[in-house]
């Protein structure tokens, strides 16, 4: 490999942390937004219902007052109305009751969001700062070697001999550990555009090797399957197995089998619900979504099949950037 071969590999190399480091930067803010607005919104419901609380009961006093003047006057053949009181008092509880309806639909949206969330965070937090080091690592050792090739010292903390081959096997792994980050980055990209541009809702899912990509449901529907690809010339690639092209009804229906089987790679117990609905729903009968993102143009489009129908372009020219 020459040195020239090597200083492209690294430049590369050096491009993809950068692209790492200022997606996670884009990526931070409006999750901090996000959560700054629940804190707010959580904040001004619990105002509003402490307050409609308050205003309960002092209706329920006031009632109570004019219940009491009422027995009062009555004993003296009076009448004392105290229509107003309990009109009053019906009108807080109705607006205590509105306000709990609100605050308890608000909780449930919040939870979700969150359990859809977690996982992103967590890669965020754990995966992206691990591949950033271990890229910073690879290009510091690279760095060195390059220089030593250019000017022939010798490399303290690498002996010479197998140099070439140590380089070699560096940058593979290199490219590897890119490739996989690459793809949990498409993956959690096209997560967030099939929540937003389709209202789809994740299902709790444990991703294994060889499995689906993501899994939601929409209204009505019980199971989505999701495969995400990242190519560079923007087309649609889908692999082809043994049992079958990805996303095909018979590809569905083997991933469904292997997640049943306890004991595979694939079973889990929220894997094995994911087998259920497979079988309940039948693969031809389960709707199937490929992304396709090019980091070339910052577009994605979206891609439907089910059954034996060939794929259909579902929406096109996504602005990656919003995401």
């Amino acid at each position: 490999m020459s040195t020239n071969q090597i200083r492209a590999k690294i430049d590369a190399i050096k491009s993809f942390r950068a692209a790492l480091v200022n997606y996670s930067n884009k990526q931070r803010k409006p999750l901090e937004d996000a959560n700054q607005q629940i804190t707010a919104m959580k904040a001004a419901l619990d105002e509003a219902q402490s307050r409609a609380r308050r205003d309960v009961n002092v209706c329920m006093r006031a009632l109570n007052f004019c219940r009491a003047e009422a027995a009062r006057a009555a004993w003296h053949g009076f009448f004392w109305d105290c229509s107003s009181e309990a009109w009053a008092l019906q009108k807080a509880q109705a607006e205590l009751r509105r306000i709990s309806q609100v605050k308890a639909s608000f909780d449930q949206s919040v939870g979700k969001f969150r359990a859809t969330t977690q996982r992103y965070k967590q890669g965020m937090q754990t995966t992206l700062p691990k591949a950033t080091r271990f890229l910073d690592g690879n290009i510091t050792r690279l760095d060195a070697y390059l220089n030593v090739q250019l000017t022939g010292t010798a490399l303290v903390a690498v002996p010479l001999f197998g140099m070439a081959s140590w380089v070699a096997n560096t940058i593979q792994k290199s490219v590897g550990d890119i490739n996989r980050v690459k793809g949990g980055l498409g993956e959690e990209i096209s997560a967030q555009i099939l929540t937003k541009e389709f209202d789809l809702q994740e299902l709790p899912f444990d991703q294994a090797h060889h499995g689906f990509d993501r899994v939601f449901r929409a209204p009505g529907i019980s199971l989505i399957v999701v495969e995400s690809k990242i190519n560079r010339d923007g087309r649609l690639k889908l692999g082809q197995t043994n049992s079958g092209e990805q996303g095909s009804p018979e590809w569905i229906a083997a991933k469904g089998m292997e997640m049943s089987k306890t004991g595979s790679a694939q079973w889990t117990f929220a894997n094995e619900e994911i087998a259920r609905l497979v079988k309940e729903m039948g693969p031809s009968n389960i709707p199937a979504l490929t992304l396709v993102l090019n980091p070339e143009t910052g577009l994605g489009d979206v891609y439907f099949r089910q059954g034996d129908s060939n794929w259909k372009v579902l929406k096109s020219g996504i602005n990656l950037e919003d995401y």
